[in-house]
């Protein structure tokens, strides 16, 4: 056993460096999706009562971001 956890230790960083930029492009693009099908979900609640939500106004506004 606990030679197991020294190989992880010893060689664990390396994967961790290798694969790290990966992982966080996996969440990155799930924390997009998740977000794009939020905006459709408000979008289509609040159409059936006539609202329309800007959000191109709000990331300006809001959050000082260009929305493109």
């Amino acid at each position: 056993m606990e030679e197991s956890l020294n190989y992880i230790e010893k060689y664990g960083g390396k994967a961790l460096e290798i694969f790290a930029p990966f992982i966080k492009n996996i969440l990155m693009e799930k924390t997009i999706n998740n977000a794009e099908r939020t905006a459709e979900l408000i979008n289509s609640r609040l159409a059936k009562y006539g609202l329309k939500v800007d959000y191109q106004r709000y990331f300006e506004e809001k959050l000082n971001t260009p929305y493109n």
